[in-house]
């Protein structure tokens, strides 16, 4: 019987504990679910199926204390009390069964702790409180102890086997209920953390060239998560902090107005000092985050600082204060401070929180940094295109390009006006204005006394933030002079051409606020285009007019002789010159033999047609241009020779010649010869055409008849001319019978009357060389030589010779004189000519790359490829490439002429600074280097590259930025033939323009890289923001606990979310330096 009755009572027991602990379970189920209330059915029910109804207890551990947060419902009064005390954190060590279950991580349990507890301390503790049996269940998560239930009875009974188990039922129910909990709310945080993160993150990308917009989202974001009842950021601006934006709990400020007023006020008198009074001294001090528990008893805080911004702000001063640096590399951008009205630190994840923030403020700083650098770039390359087009569509007008300079300049550099001077004798000159202040029209003495006048003396920039300082003690003129008109800032640049100064930009500011490095760069930049403008104008007009001086000699030249003896050299310029600048297909000279005209010379035309001509002389008649021409004496142009009834020249139709001219040589009234242009299309000759035409037609008639004077008069068997070529002399050309020497023939200057002219640069007269021993070179005969002089320098010597001796008169020896002084003048004449020519080739090519340039300022490659095609062409060079730095090398980029061996031999080539190439040499030298043979160089040593390339002449042009090689035009010949100082110039020049394309388009690429640094976060944040209020709809709102979670301190968020220059020298080999 008493048997059962025991089955029975376990069976009841049983049946209980299992209804405690469903009961329990669905309290943990509850929507939503509250963990108080589990921990609260854990302890009661604990208590009442253990006989402990009044002294149960739940603990929550935290490091080495610990908290009640769970009590049975009608304790003891001594334990009332107890428990009233342990709401708050209590050291581990000073309670008994909370130690030995903490220390041990099994259950404890003490039959009598009045008598078996391990010190007299325990043991009164629990006479004290009346206990003698005790239980203490740790809550374990894993191997970590976050709490302990415990039981107690006040009599000596202890805890059964089975009471044991339950109550270790219950505790590890508690343990589960405490976890879910904490997931749940570290979901939910999170959930609230990355919807703030993506809030800012959008505020970011809709932001990018205003900060505030973000850093008002960062800050109510932080008091939200944060649970702070303000925050403010403050950003660091020179010496001083200003603050950008605050935010309070309830979502509005004590005092707006006051609140403005007084943080703009703060702004003006915030200094950034490293000190421990201030949150925001300390973190500069630190420069990390610094979190003040309490400032009422921190000693080092002042208190009275920013008491009217607070109150302001919130209304209450704050007592827990939170700062974290808002950092960009190593400097300190500004400070996110967030604060509470109560003493209570920020958890190590709300600090997380808050550090996170400022990171996302430092990233919308910095791309709004780069934003607005893109921006200016991106209009400074914009300015920099026009200053380009102005440049290229103005080459004769100065003024476009010198006002689009001076707006630019004031656009991008915050001036308040800005002037162009050009210098002209010792004074500046007003050129172009742009601004508000009023223009200066007169002329100033370039003087030290005054900032345009040292500039330019001086050859630097100068930069005067404010004329009042004592920096612009150095300039009185100035200073007076702007203080009359209320001007304060000032910044010159001098303009360099070659290291001269032709002039200034100066630019003002109304207020003495500095100027930055990237604007005086910028400014400098402006003014080495106004330079290049410059020098493109001047090189232009010169041209021009030595152009028009040229064809004012036209009428001169009818009356020289070009040539004593050579027509065919004479006639072989005439044909190609009319041919080139007439536009000609096929230019032709016909002579008069007799009563039919023969061609002698052409250029141009179908090879069979030109034969054909050469082997048929033309009859005297108006079925032909030639026969029409010498009839009527006059120009005959026949627009269309197939409409023509009279014409009746098989060839030229059956070869489909169309426009024809010709243009009668005259002698008095005889028609001695024809010159005329032919177009294989219908396009008639202009009149300008015509009359250069017949321009060649007079020159070509004074060449026939000052050949036929001189035959006859001076009764010479041969004449010949010799050209001067460094010590030697060559035959350029003759007339007569054949002499010693044929045209091109090399004669020193020994022993023979030509030398003897040469050295004495006067005529010398041998009647009979025969008998004469110091010349035995020129053999038996009569030998005349006189020289060929323009301005003392000797450009050759007219000699003539008979085989019989007899000496020439004076006479004859007078006319010789005369015709080598017209010689001298028709060589001067075809010099100056063709420097004309040279120079309008290249400026013509200057202006076509500035073209390429303001086209496609940021294709490098279609801009080098111009440059170097033009380069090429003009300098008669064979091949060329153009090279740019690699690390320490110059590496080719673009080639053009050449064998396609050479060509991927030099692709593959990395010139380093060395002797042993010549663009090694100028990345040593950094100037210009012109060998005028490589194979005579001992120190140029790429035997390969002369071996393929086969080059023999080799001239490299720096390409130099801030007086460092960038890159290099290289030039070659495949002959000894050195590039003129006027060809060393062009490719000097197009060196120049290559460094401004480069520098282009390395703006532009900046500009292009730093537009794809944009934020790319919140898409993916509001994604996983999305799968995780998914996940968690719904939490515990009403526990926290250590670390993360708050049991009693939580409030609603709900209502705190806002509604969703340098020029270079040319260095020769033999070390000599010239000005380029």
């Amino acid at each position: 019987m008493g048997g059962a009755t025991d089955l029975k009572r376990d069976l009841a027991e049983s049946r209980a504990g299992e209804a405690a602990l469903a009961e329990v379970l669905a309290v943990m189920s509850r929507t939503p679910p509250d963990l108080q209330a589990v921990l609260d059915t854990v302890v009661q029910r604990a208590g009442e199926l253990c006989d402990a109804r009044r002294n149960g207890s739940l603990f929550l551990i935290d490091g080495d204390t610990f908290h009640l947060v769970a009590g049975s419902p009608e304790p003891s009064e001594k334990i009332r009390d107890w428990q009233k005390r342990v709401r708050q954190p209590f050291p581990i060590e000073r309670s008994y069964i909370v130690k030995h279950a903490f220390e041990s991580k099994a259950v404890f349990h003490v039959r009598d702790a009045t008598v078996e507890a391990d010190s007299d301390y325990f043991r009164q503790d629990a006479a004290e409180f009346g206990y003698h049996s005790a239980l203490g269940v740790p809550l374990l998560r894993g191997d970590a102890v976050i709490g302990v239930l415990s039981l107690i009875r006040p009599e000596v009974r202890p805890f059964t086997e089975r009471e044991i188990a339950l109550v270790r039922a219950f505790a590890d129910q508690a343990a589960i209920a405490i976890d879910n909990t904490r997931l749940s709310t570290e979901t939910r945080d999170a959930l609230e953390r990355q919807i703030a993160v993506s809030q800012v993150l959008e505020a970011m990308s809709q932001s990018t060239a205003d900060v505030s917009i973000v850093f008002r989202t960062i800050v109510r974001s932080a008091v939200n998560l944060c649970l702070a009842d303000n925050a403010s950021i403050f950003r660091a601006d020179g010496e001083v902090y200003r603050h950008v934006a605050s935010a309070t709990a309830s979502g509005r400020f004590a005092d707006e107005a006051a609140f403005e007023r007084i943080a703009t006020e703060a702004a003006q008198q915030g200094r950034l000092v490293k000190e421990r009074a201030t949150v925001v001294g300390r973190v500069l001090l630190e420069r990390a985050t610094v979190q003040i528990p309490d400032v009422r008893a921190d000693p080092d805080y002042d208190n009275t600082r920013s008491l009217d911004f607070i109150a302001a702000l919130s209304g209450t001063p704050a007592r827990t204060i939170l700062g974290v640096p808002i950092v960009k590399g190593a400097a300190l951008v500004g400070i996110v401070i967030a604060r509470r009205n109560e003493v209570s630190p920020f958890s190590p994840r709300e600090i997380d929180v808050l550090e996170t923030f400022a990171r996302q403020a430092a990233v919308a700083v910095e791309n709004v940094r780069l934003f607005n650098e893109t921006k200016e770039a991106l209009e400074r390359q914009t300015a920099t295109a026009d200053i380009l087009r102005a440049i290229a569509g103005s080459p004769t007008d100065l003024a476009p390009v010198l006002d689009a300079i001076a707006t630019s300049v004031v656009r991008f550099c915050g001036a308040t006006d800005a002037q162009v001077w050009i210098k002209r004798g010792d004074d500046l000159y007003p050129e172009a204005h742009y601004g508000d202040l009023p223009r200066s029209n007169r002329p100033v003495a370039a003087s030290a006394d005054t900032v345009s006048g040292a500039a330019m003396l001086e050859r630097r920039t100068i930069h005067i933030p404010d004329v009042e300082s004592e920096a612009a003690n150095a300039f009185p003129v100035t200073r007076e002079r702007f203080a009359a008109l209320g001007q304060r800032a000032v910044l010159v640049a001098p303009l360099l051409r070659e290291g001269s100064p032709i002039g200034t930009i100066a630019l003002r500011k109304r207020e003495p606020i500095p100027f930055t490095p990237n604007q005086i760069r910028l400014v400098e930049a402006f003014a080495d285009q106004a330079v290049i403008a410059i020098e493109n104008v001047r090189l232009f007009n010169e041209t021009k007019k030595a152009l028009e001086q040229q064809t004012a000699t036209a009428d001169v030249l009818k009356a020289i002789s070009r040539s004593a003896f050579d027509l065919n050299s004479v006639f072989d310029v005439a044909v190609e010159n009319a041919n080139r600048l007439c536009h000609g297909d096929w230019a032709y000279v016909f002579r008069r033999d007799g009563e039919v005209f023969r061609l002698v010379a052409t250029s141009g035309g179908l090879p069979e047609l030109v034969e054909y001509e050469y082997a048929h002389p033309t009859s005297i008649g108006r079925s032909t241009l030639v026969g029409r021409t010498a009839i009527e004496k006059r120009p005959v142009h026949i627009p269309d020779l197939f409409k023509d009834p009279e014409y009746h020249w098989p060839p030229n139709r059956e070869h489909d010649v169309h426009t024809v001219l010709g243009v009668p040589i005259m002698r008095g009234d005889d028609v001695v010869g024809i010159i005329g242009v032919a177009r294989m299309q219908v396009d008639p000759f202009s009149d300008e055409e015509i009359r250069l035409v017949q321009t060649f037609a007079d020159q070509a008639a004074i060449a026939i008849e000052n050949v036929r004077l001189f035959n006859e008069t001076c009764e010479a068997d041969n004449a010949t001319f010799w050209g001067g070529e460094g010590n030697s002399f060559v035959v350029r050309a003759q007339s007569g019978l054949p002499g010693k020497y044929d045209v091109g023939t090399r004669l020193t200057t020994g022993k023979s009357v030509i030398g003897m002219t040469a050295a004495a640069r006067r005529t010398t007269h041998v009647p009979d060389a025969a008998r004469d021993p110091s010349l035995p070179q020129d053999g038996p005969g009569t030998r005349l030589g006189v020289p060929i002089l323009a301005e003392g320098r000797l450009l050759g010597v007219l000699g003539l010779t008979r085989r019989v001796a007899r000496a020439f008169t004076d006479r004859q020896i007078e006319l010789v004189e005369t015709f080598a002084r017209q010689a001298a003048i028709a060589i001067e004449n075809v010099r100056l000519f063709n420097e004309t020519k040279d120079a309008l080739e290249q400026q013509t090519a200057t202006a076509d790359v500035l073209q390429v340039i303001s086209r496609s300022a940021f294709d490098l490659h279609t801009v080098f490829q111009a440059m170097l095609e033009k380069a090429v062409t003009i300098c008669a060079a064979d091949w060329g490439s153009i090279q740019q730095l690699d690390g320490d090398a110059l590496v080719p980029t673009v080639q053009l002429g050449g064998t396609a061996e050479w060509r991927e031999l030099n692709a593959k080539k990395r010139y380093t600074p060395d002797r042993d190439t010549v663009n090694g040499r100028v990345l040593l030298e950094k100037t210009t280097m012109h060998v005028p043979d490589v194979r005579a160089d001992p120190d140029y040593r790429w035997s390969e590259g002369t071996s393929i390339g086969a080059y023999r002449t080799s001239l490299v042009v720096p390409m130099l930025r801030d007086n460092l090689v960038i890159g290099s035009f290289a030039m070659n010949r495949g002959e000894v033939r050195p590039f003129s100082d006027q060809e060393i110039r062009l490719v000097e020049t197009f060196a120049r323009q290559a460094v401004i394309a480069i520098e282009n388009a390395r703006l532009f690429n900046e500009t292009r890289s730093r537009r794809t640094r944009r934020p790319c976060a919140a898409p993916a944040t509001r994604t996983s923001t999305a799968w995780m209020a998914k996940r968690s709809r719904s939490g515990p709102t009403s526990v926290r606990f250590p670390g993360s979670i708050r049991v009693s301190r939580c409030r609603s968020t709900a209502a705190r979310w806002p509604a969703a220059r340098s020029s270079s020298g040319v260095r020769s080999t033999s070390g000599t330096r010239r000005s380029s």
